[in-house]
């Protein structure tokens, strides 16, 4: 695109260099200007194009880098509560169901399946227990992420006051 647009601008040049020295019949002087007038509309143009397209490249990469990094922690915590809420749920259904089935049975199996289902219910608890632990432990670590990130920063700038400390002089001491 850049190189489509210096090239319309040369023949653009080019083209009222001719005419004005075949119509006109100007004289050496009045085309060096014309052209060095050109030339240096060229080089304006090129330049502030380049730096738009420079500048929307880096906004455009700054923004996709801020949308990522806040959609990725966001996910990663509304994913996980998601999920704990579904497990809540389906142990809480699966205990409605056992206290169902107590229900309908004949007294005899009632007591054997009571520690049937006990036994099922702890072990379900258990690994709801570990489950948790597994996505407390991913949610700290997601938090852990900008805190890090705030600890080299703070590390960044206290190297760099101590490094300017150190280069620059103090002030003489006034007796």
């Amino acid at each position: 695109m850049l190189l489509s647009f210096v090239i319309v601008v040369v023949v653009v040049v080019v083209v009222v260099v001719v005419v004005v020295v075949v119509v006109v019949e100007a004289s050496y002087i009045v085309v060096a200007v014309v052209v060095v007038v050109a030339v240096v509309v060229v080089v304006v143009v090129v330049v502030v194009v380049v730096v738009v397209v420079v500048v929307v490249v880096v906004v455009v990469v700054l923004v996709v880098f801020f949308c990522i990094s806040r959609s990725s922690s966001s996910s990663c915590s509304s994913s996980s509560s998601s999920s704990s809420s579904s497990n809540s749920r389906s142990s809480r259904s699966s205990r409605i169901v056992a206290a169902a089935a107590l229900e309908v049975m004949p007294e005899e199996t009632k007591n054997s399946s009571t520690e049937t289902a006990a036994t099922t219910n702890n072990s379900s608890n258990n690994t709801i227990t570990t489950t948790m632990t597994a996505k407390t432990t991913a949610i700290a670590s997601v938090v852990a992420i900008p805190q890090k990130q705030q600890q080299r920063r703070q590390e960044q700038q206290q190297r760099r006051r101590r490094h300017k400390a150190a280069t620059t002089t103090p002030p003489p001491s006034v007796s």
